[in-house]
């Protein structure tokens, strides 16, 4: 028979039982409707990320051409094959068998069909840096933030005229299912392409002066009345796919670390010496400033003597260790004679001569 004290435990006993039961049926419904209500917007919006795939369609690079219309630079279709899985989203292979048509995608590889003869004019381009990523070009906000893996350009006309060149990818959104298996494709935004862009350089004339200028080191610009380039050229010089492909990083280091500075563009970037070019800037300026006349007799003495620590001689003294005798300005344009233009510079002046010089538009930049 059953006492009161056992009674009274079995009692507490089913209570305590009761009010947990009742307790963890509060909490449950509390959480689903808190999943449900409260989160319900954020976990579905996440279910729909999932289910949604983002796919950039890229926009083809113009075109950098020659005057007759020749293709320096210019792009080569690549297709890849969109695959895709729950864990990574989506890649793409270069494995196309089996693939069906609209797992098939188009990306462009740059191509620089002259090579090194056309290197230091066209440039190259580069992915861009992270402190890039996100960042817009404030000469061609349009074109939108920069993304990691963006190709830009670095160098030559490939960087002048990035905005022109550079086009806008496109964007296919697409369904998957839970094995990430495309199902059907929800919208399509189709890619702007880059602009050509049409050079003065001649290509014939460009070829040769690269083969002209093979094993040496230098620089050659030809260019028109009209200051229009028809020729550039660099030596040493490189080849622009190395970067622009950037998938042998021993290549880059090798040209990066050249002692002979492949990438250092002598064209427009090297400090020289005017040489016999500005002699007749000087004999202008002796003439204007008084300092003599067309009838100018000089004594050209063969060599001169500056601070008893530096001589400069003519190519005419140090060739045949001759002198030219009395010369006058038309004779010593035709002979290049130095001495003769070093005395019409001391009687100038250092002040006006840079005076004159400017006056010819030597302080400013070309182009």
């Amino acid at each position: 028979m059953q006492t009161l004290a056992s009674f009274k435990t079995q009692s507490w006993l089913s209570w305590f039982f009761r009010g947990t039961l009742i307790l963890g049926f509060l909490f449950l419904f509390a959480r689903l409707a808190e999943l449900q209500f409260i989160k319900g917007g954020y976990f579905r919006a996440l279910a729909e990320g999932n289910r949604i795939r983002r796919i950039p369609i890229s926009a083809p690079r113009g075109r950098i051409l020659a005057r007759g219309g020749e293709v320096l630079v210019g792009n080569i279709e690549i297709k890849k094959r969109i695959e895709f899985s729950p864990e990574e989203g989506y890649k793409k292979t270069d494995n196309l068998e089996g693939a069906a048509e609209d797992e098939i995608v188009t990306e462009y590889e740059r191509q620089y069909p002259l090579g090194e003869a056309f290197a230091h004019a066209s440039g190259y381009l580069g992915q861009v840096s992270q402190d890039e990523v996100g960042k817009i070009n404030p000469q061609c906000p349009e074109k939108g933030p920069r993304k990691a893996g963006m190709l830009v350009g670095r160098a030559g006309l490939e960087q002048e005229y990035d905005c022109t060149l550079s086009g806008v990818d496109g964007e296919e959104l697409v369904e998957v299912d839970t094995r990430g298996r495309k199902l059907r494709t929800l919208g399509k935004k189709d890619p702007i392409s880059g602009r050509d862009l049409k050079t003065s350089i001649h290509i014939g004339l460009q070829k040769k002066v690269a083969e002209l200028m093979a094993d040496k080191k230098g620089a050659v610009i030809v260019s028109e009345p009209n200051g229009k380039v028809v020729a550039l050229y660099s030596a040493p010089s490189f080849d622009p796919e190395v970067f622009s492909k950037g998938e042998d990083s021993e290549k880059i280091s090798q040209v990066l670390n050249d002692k002979s500075l492949p990438l250092f563009n002598r064209a427009i970037g090297g400090l020289y010496h005017p040489g016999s070019v500005f002699k007749p800037v000087v004999a202008i300026a002796a003439l204007e400033e008084g300092e003599v006349d067309k009838n100018f007799l000089f004594d050209d003495p063969g060599v001169i003597t500056i601070a008893e620590r530096f001589s400069y001689a003519n190519w005419y003294f140090t060739q045949y260790g001759k002198t030219e005798g009395k010369i006058n300005l038309v004779r010593a344009i035709a002979r290049s004679t130095d001495t003769f233009f070093y005395k019409l510079g001391e009687f100038v002046g250092i002040e006006k001569l840079a005076g004159w010089a400017s006056t010819f538009g030597l302080d400013k930049e070309t182009g």
